[in-house]
Formats: C-alpha cells, structure tokens, sequence
C-alpha cells in the first residue's frame, strides 16, 4: 500500500453545473474570475453568482458554500490509457503491469455549488441594458443621461399603442422559490445495481381463518426458513467470533427468543390480546413480535374472538370456558379529554392468569427468567380509572358490577355474533361499559340508579333499541375520545393481515350528556338519561318547544322564518 503526503495547500473548488471547456471563460461566468474566488478565502460565506449570459441584468445562480476534506488527486497515465475513464484507465495499467502515479495536489475545505434553481429570464429587445450599464460602471455622464432617458420614455409610455416594444426592465426576481421541491426521493435499496430485486416485501405468513374454517394445528412451513435463517445467522457470527454481547443483542437472536417467551405465554393462557402481549415480554423483544406471533398462533377474521390471537390447535369454538377469552372491543375517536393516558406505576396479574401468582412472585420461576412481567392496570376495565385500551377479554373485567352480571351468565350455542354467552347477558355488559366509559372520560359521577337499570335491560336478539345502531357482525363500540395508548400506534387489533374495523356500534344517546347555553349565557348540563315522566312530557312537546331547550338561538331563527313565511302568504 502506497502511503501520500498530504503536506499540500488548501484549494477552493467550484462545482460547476455546466461542461467547462473553456477554463478562462468558465471563471469569468462567476463575477470578478480569480479575484473573486481568492477572497473567499478571507470571507468564507461570501456567494459566488453564476451568470449564465453577459447580460448586466440576468439573473444569476447563487453558491452554496459545503466544507469538505475532499483532496484532488493528479494522476498520470501512458498515453491513451484515459479515454475511457481515469478508473478504467487505473485498472488497465494494474491488469497489464504498466507504469502509473498518483499525487495529492490539495485539500478542498471549501466547496462553492450552484444547486438552487435558475431564475425565469427576460431577454431585452431594445438598448435599455446597454444604457443600463452606465450604472454599474459608475459613469456619472452616462447615469445623467439615462436618468433623462428614463424621465422620456415614461412620457412615451403613456402614448403606447401595440405592436411596439416598451423595452422595460424586468423585475429584481420573478420566482419566489429558488431551491426544488425536496420529494425525499432515495434509490431502492432492495435492488441491486441491475435493477434485479435483493428481497422483497416481508412476509410474515400469518394464518387468518373465517369463522366456520378448520382450527390450524401448525404455523406456515414457510416459517421454518426464516427460523433456519435465524439460527444460521447465530451460527455464522460466533463461527466469526463475534463478541456474545453482540450475537445476544442481534435481531435473530430477539426473535428465536421471542418465540420461546410466546410459547410459555400461551401455555399459560391459549388466548390473548396483542398489547397485553406487548407489556408482558421484555422490551428489547417487542419489536419482533409481530414476526414471533405467526409461529404460535392464529387469528379470527370475524367473531368475539376476532380482536385476539389465538393458540395454534385450539379452538374457542368447541371450548365452553372459552367465553372469559370473548373480546368486547370499543373505538375511540381521540376527540374527548381523556387522551395520552399515562401509565401508573401499578402493575397487576388479571384473573385469568391468578393460576400463576406464585410464580411472578418467585424470582427463579420459569415466567421470571424468561423476563416475563407483569401488566399495567390501565389495561383492563375498572369502572373507575380511564383505560389505554379499548379491548376487553370479559374473564379479566375488574368491574364489580359486570362481575354480578356475568354470575348470571347463561352458556349458549357458540355463534359468530355473541359467542358462547346468551344475547341479553352480552348486551348487559356492553351497555354498561359504554356507559361508565363515557362517564369516566367525561368526568362525570356515575348514577347508581342508571347503572342497576342496565343491569337488569332486557331486548331480543335481531332487535335494536331506540337509541342503538349497530351495524355488522363484530361488535365494535364508539367510546367518543377515550385515551389514545402509550405504544407507538399500537391496537389491540393490530396486525398485518387484520380486516378494517369497518363494523362499529355507536354509542348509546342515553348515555351522553350534552352541554348547551341556556337563554342567560349559562352553561347548562342536560342529561338525555331522563325519568318516564320526562320522557312521556317530552313527547307532547313540539318543535319550538325542544330547540327552545337544546338550541335556543336556532328557535329563534326558526321563529324569524315563521313570520317571514306569513308574512309572504298575506301578500
């Protein structure tokens, strides 16, 4: 290896954005040639300004100044060995043993560029820019008569007819932009220099299945290739003597490892909800976990199951106890108060996995080593505190009184709309978690009363009530701006190959509360949850008499418009 002495001077470089032939004339082009270029290096942020034409008022390109430690190289070739290329040249003298050199010449710390956009031009007919360079040359004889050529020509202005030319000067600049639109364009990375793919699209081969198919018993065989790849990647690095800290913190480490800890989670519970999941493994493992989960299980296209990923070989359909695994899922439009919901330092074990609390607590078990831990409390529905999620197995609702509910919970047929728990019990707890949802984001106190009435509603399957619309087969309900989660735009039903969540139940009317200003600008309360009475008076109320409530200024309006009405009538 030749060794060069970069004991050289600091050179400036002009990266012109044209063909340069003529060296001299290509100088002259940026204002004032060499004298110009050598007080750069006094004033280092001074722009150098290509003009394009000798012409006083065209409008030139302006440099950016890049620092740099590029260094220019003098290289010399037998005769003939450049005309293809200076590499190509290099590369012919090694492959035929001919004499070459190479010398630095100098560093270019400052590197001027013309990268921004030309200006629009105008090209001028007359000798209005010959006379206008009397300015620039500071020829007092000349400027005078100019002035009175100026004080001329706008009297002849004023007689212009067409077909002549004005010969005006253009404007100081026509465009407002001088830089391109940045697209953020960059080349494709997964193309080789042929433009053949390198790889294409990752594939994480998830099994999504209909509601009347088969329960898949094993993953993809695809998968077993990119286990294979993992494991020789593993292999590769420690026959390389990688360091162990850098093999144990690679991306095919984290996933073989985040298979295992899916393993032993589904041991423990065949059904779960992704962002459970998301809390319960180490954090240096989640961002696998998305490729870990097609190698354990599978999901539900349609059904009470549908918002989860279920254990490879189990099937909730044929399992009775299956019903604490049923997913009531709530969409939140992130319009109310109760939004970036942070997380509190209180973690829990739910009730579906109590069966393991010996073995959270013990810093040897198995669940421990793995670093599996515990989930946060706002996961889960209390009745009380604001959730960061807004999908619910119905085994790990904390709330006493869907609890009370659910003990009198009837097993039925397992359906695709319902599950396996009868309609009018589902419907029970929906309504009240839609309610006490609505109440905790709201900010409101909970009416007993209201609660009690909920729990004893009763309506028909296939029938609505008055303030229901649900639409679908999934029921999804529109909580209004229920917290947004702490993950990275993290669902509950995230995945790759999950449906849109186009079937949405809104919310019950009876349980909103609207604020209105009454006729004195004060800000009242109406709750639509009224008594029979109210509801049986409400009836007998016409039009004006409900905006008067709800919207005064719109009974005025319509009030106005009455009379305006009468008034053309009677004419």
């Amino acid at each position: 290896m030749t060794l060069l002495d970069l004991d050289v001077p600091s050179l400036i470089s002009v990266e012109y954005p044209l063909n340069v032939k003529n060296v001299d004339r290509a100088v002259n082009m940026i204002g004032g040639g060499r004298e110009k270029i050598g007080k750069c290096f006094i004033d280092p942020d001074m722009k150098l300004e290509l003009r394009l034409r000798e012409d006083p008022m065209a409008h030139p390109l302006r440099s950016q100044m890049v620092k740099g430690e590029n260094v220019l190289l003098k290289v010399k070739l037998p005769k003939g060995m450049a005309k293809d290329g200076i590499r190509e040249g290099i590369e012919k003298c090694v492959a035929e043993g001919r004499k070459w050199s190479v010398e630095p010449v100098g560093v270019l710390k400052q590197n001027y560029k013309f990268r921004e956009l030309a200006d629009f031009q105008k090209i001028d007919r007359g000798d209005y820019t010959r006379k206008f360079a009397s300015i620039r040359n500071g020829d007092y004889q000349g400027i005078k008569e100019f002035s009175e050529e100026i004080s001329k020509r706008l009297d002849d202005i004023q007689g212009f007819t067409k077909g002549e030319d004005l010969d005006i000067a253009g404007l100081v600049r026509y465009a407002r932009a001088d830089i391109s639109h940045n697209y953020k364009y960059f080349g494709n990375l997964l193309l080789d220099e042929q433009g053949h793919w390198l790889s294409k699209g990752v594939k994480l081969y998830s099994i999504q299945i209909n509601w009347e198919d088969e329960t898949p018993t094993t993953y993809n065989p695809k998968l077993d290739e990119e286990r294979k790849k993992a494991e020789d990647d593993i292999k590769r690095m420690k026959e390389s003597n990688v360091s162990e800290k850098i093999i144990k913190d690679s991306v095919s480490t984290h996933l073989l490892e985040c298979i295992e800890i899916l393993k032993k989670l589904f041991e423990m519970k065949p059904v779960w909800i992704r962002k459970q999941i998301r809390w319960l493994i180490p954090e240096k493992l989640r961002m696998q976990l998305r490729f870990a989960l097609p190698f354990v299980s599978y999901t539900f296209k349609k059904g009470p199951w549908r918002h989860s990923n279920i254990r490879l070989g189990y099937d909730p359909r044929k399992d009775k106890e299956a019903y604490k695994s049923q997913i009531e899922a709530f969409r939140g439009t992130g319009n109310g108060k109760s939004q970036n919901v942070k997380i509190d330092e209180v973690f829990i074990i739910p009730p579906s996995l109590h069966a393991y609390i010996d073995e959270f607590s013990n810093p040897e078990s198995e669940i421990r080593k793995m670093g599996i831990g515990k989930l946060p409390r706002q996961l889960f529905f209390d009745g009380k505190n604001v959730s960061d999620s807004l999908s619910f197995q119905i085994g790990d609702i904390l709330d006493e009184d869907v609890k009370k509910v659910l003990e009198g919970i009837k097993i039925v047929d397992c359906n695709i709309e319902t599950g396996w728990i009868d309609f009018v019990t589902l419907d029970r707890v929906k309504s009240i978690i839609k309610y006490k949802l609505m109440c905790v984001k709201e900010g409101v106190g909970i009416n007993e009363d209201k609660v009690r009435e909920l729990m004893t509603r009763t309506r028909e399957q296939g029938t609505k009530g008055e303030d229901d619309d649900d639409e679908g087969d999934d029921d999804e309900d529109e909580i209004v701006g229920v917290g947004k989660g702490v993950e990275d735009d993290e669902d509950d039903d995230e995945g790759d190959d999950d449906d849109d969540e186009d079937d949405e139940e809104k919310l019950d009317r009876e349980n909103l509360k609207y604020r209105h200003q009454d006729e004195d600008g004060d800000n009242e309360m109406i709750d639509l949850e009224t008594t029979k009475d109210q509801e049986s008076d409400e009836t007998d109320l016409d039009l004006l008499s409900r905006l008067k409530r709800f919207n005064p200024k719109g009974k005025d309006i319509i009030a106005e418009l009455g009379d305006i009405i009468k008034q053309e009538q009677i004419m």
